[in-house]
């Protein structure tokens, strides 16, 4: 059972990184850095992308300098591509400053409790800290996400505080 305080269960996949299909193990994922790690189930063009462009936005500024960002979405890795290759004129995000994982059968999201093939699944925000504990968790089932700015918040304490050994 995926809780706060316990372990993050690892996983690789296959990822849209810098426009490109890259395979990701855990370890370049997480790279001992805090991770959100962030569940969409929605698949399909007609997503609309304004919550990862923020995201975006915010890694891009190194907003989050002790902080990696992946999210985990229920699609192909081929459809992941050619999605987020979309320039957001296009109904797209663009290029990413994170990395988009595949998660098409929903077995990542599995792992994390967010549902699997015979369910319908959660979306889900994860913050890990640097040695791979859950620090804190959202899920629900329908589209809410925590805003940027308090995802921000959130992971520079985390940060702060594996920073000072706590």
């Amino acid at each position: 059972m995926v809780r706060v305080e316990l372990a993050a269960p690892s996983f690789e996949g296959i990822a849209v990184v810098d426009r490109h299909l890259v395979h990701l193990s855990w370890q370049q994922i997480h790279e001992d850095k805090s991770l959100i790690l962030s569940f969409d189930p929605i698949p399909g063009p007609a997503h609309s992308p304004d919550y990862l462009i923020a995201v975006h936005n915010a890694v891009a500024r190194r907003s989050w300098p002790h902080t990696r960002v992946a999210v985990v979405w229920r699609n192909d890795a081929s459809a992941t591509l050619d999605w987020a290759n979309r320039r957001p004129a296009a109904g797209g995000p663009g290029a990413l400053a994170f990395p988009l994982i595949a998660d098409p059968d929903g077995r990542i999201a599995a792992l994390y409790g967010l549902g699997d093939s015979d369910q319908e699944a959660l979306w889900g925000q994860f913050l890990i800290d640097s040695s791979g504990i859950i620090r804190q968790t959202t899920v629900s089932g329908f589209p809410i996400c925590a805003s940027v700015d308090e995802l921000l918040r959130i992971s520079q304490t985390i940060g702060c505080l594996t920073l000072a050994g706590q």
